[in-house]
């Protein structure tokens, strides 16, 4: 009942913001796991973009039930870069870094995470360093790892990262490819033939595919996003359901 609940108030959408205060009582101390994580995405829809959004869906993070943690990364990346994905705002202090860097380094990290395979696995600490630049790589690096808890390193050898939460890495990654391919027709056409490639897509891609087309369709018209990626990815993603 209360997930038929908040599925009709997602499909409601914004004018169904009065009902958020109870979804954020629902994401907080639901027992059941279902429930929370489907709070998590409804509030996407319904509920105000603001800090108190963003904090919550950070605070589900850290729930104990992985799928609840997966649709609040979700979710987060659906809000792009207004969550600053789940990076802290005003970090300016002397022993910490700016978001606006935090966030380009996460997202460099996440496609380095993802570029080989298209799928959230590890990626060589030298190589993410050598994308990341600048003779305080190895420092910005450690301050996702050790305050942000955004990645983490492999024991045994220690020479390999990868991101906490699966879901956070697509997302991220579908942003640095929105950023960094904007209106680049001959990249996007690479990406899709690339895609087109793997056996079983987009079944096999499920997650970067929909990441994507989700950074695409929020940040499409500020990046010059050409029309056919979006068609495209839509395709690819509506064959997965």
């Amino acid at each position: 009942m209360r997930i038929s609940a908040i599925q009709a108030l997602e499909k409601i959408g914004e004018d169904a913001q009065p009902a958020a205060p109870k979804l954020y009582e629902l994401l907080q101390s639901d027992l059941n796991g279902d429930v929370r994580a489907n709070a998590a995405i409804g509030l996407i829809s319904i509920a105000k973009r603001d800090a108190v959004l963003i904090n919550q869906l950070n605070r589900a993070l850290r729930d104990p039930a992985f799928f609840v943690r997966r649709s609040a990364a979700q979710s987060l990346g659906r809000l792009g870069s207004d969550a600053k994905v789940a990076i802290p705002n005003r970090i300016i202090h002397d022993n910490k870094l700016e978001d606006r860097v935090l966030h380009q380094d996460a997202e460099r990290i996440a496609w380095e995470c993802l570029k080989q395979s298209y799928l959230p696995t590890s990626a060589n600490r030298d190589a993410v360093l050598a994308a990341l630049g600048g003779e305080d790589a190895t420092r910005r690096l450690d301050y996702l790892e050790h305050c942000l808890h955004l990645i983490q390193t492999i024991n045994p050898a220690e020479d390999q990262i990868r991101f906490a939460l699966d879901p956070l890495a697509e997302y991220l990654a579908g942003l640095y490819l929105v950023n960094q391919y904007g209106s680049n027709q001959k990249a996007w056409h690479q990406l899709l033939d690339d895609l087109h490639q793997i056996p079983e897509t987009p079944t096999a891609v499920a997650g970067f595919l929909m990441a994507v087309r989700d950074c695409c369709i929020a940040k499409g018209a500020e990046a010059h996003i050409p029309n056919f990626v979006t068609l495209e990815l839509a395709e690819l993603a509506d064959a997965i359901a």
